[in-house]
């Protein structure tokens, strides 16, 4: 597998677009990452929202350079579900992990 090219831009949202990641609606106005490239012959051109875009990055540098929206999805919650919040609030929650205010604010504690 290879990489034939790849360019990533931070733009603001013309238009609604979806999140490759989460799947969530990304509004106009809004700031998100824009990913177009050519991998293994195939073309691709995708939307990051920024907590994704955030989940995402410190993922592939934390376990591993591929990813899958499960994995990525595990690893958060096993990284600051399981150590943020205790076993009663996790039942209760109805949070995707993708927008979890308690993960941002813990990801943006360790990236300063």
């Amino acid at each position: 597998m290879s990489m034939e090219f790849y360019t990533e831009k931070e733009v603001k949202a013309r238009r609604p677009h979806r999140c490759h990641i989460c799947g969530d609606e990304i509004p106009i106005g809004v700031m998100y990452s824009r990913e177009s490239g050519k991998y293994d012959g195939e073309f691709f051109d995708r939307c990051t929202c920024k907590d994704c875009y955030t989940h995402r990055n410190e993922y592939c540098t934390e376990v591993d350079n591929e990813y899958s929206n499960w994995a990525i999805s595990d690893y958060l919650q096993e990284e600051y579900c399981l150590k943020i919040c205790s076993e009663e609030e996790r039942e209760e929650c109805d949070r995707e992990v993708w927008h979890c205010p308690f993960l941002i604010a813990k990801q943006t504690e360790r990236s300063e």
